[in-house]
């Protein structure tokens, strides 16, 4: 049996060992935590949806739209989990194929155009449902 050595020292080999992300601990922390929970699994689903839809959630329960908040609320949690389940999946078959695992954001002004637009849209639309739906109580 030969063993092999490194010859080179300005280049010595790095081993760097990755875990999978555990799907049962991401989802407990998600389901208990909510958004907090999901930086387990995504860094940037967390942060998207702690800063982005808890602030609309809020400020929706202190202007009053408690049904708005309630639609908000009923979505908001289904989703957390969805996106752990998504996430994780993603990163464990990454790291099984040798790709690279880590999250790349995308800042370029397209995608944060589109990011508000399309979270605009999704505002602009449950406030809909709650208008129609204090319009036909009232």
């Amino acid at each position: 049996m030969e063993t092999q050595t490194n010859q080179n020292p300005e280049h010595p080999h790095i081993v760097i060992a990755r875990h999978p992300k555990n799907m049962g601990v991401g989802l407990i922390l998600t389901i208990i935590f909510g958004s907090i929970g999901l930086l387990y699994s995504t860094v940037v689903g967390g942060l998207i949806m702690t800063f982005f839809v808890q602030p609309v959630l809020m400020l929706s329960l202190i202007t009053g739209h408690h049904i708005l908040s309630i639609l908000i609320a009923l979505f908001y949690w289904p989703i957390c989990i969805y996106w752990t389940i998504k996430a994780i999946k993603t990163y464990n078959s990454k790291l099984f194929a040798g790709e690279d695992t880590n999250e790349n954001i995308d800042l370029s002004l397209s995608s944060i155009i589109m990011f508000l637009l399309v979270s605009t849209f999704i505002f602009c639309g449950l406030f809909a449902i709650y208008d129609q739906i204090i319009s036909k109580l009232g």
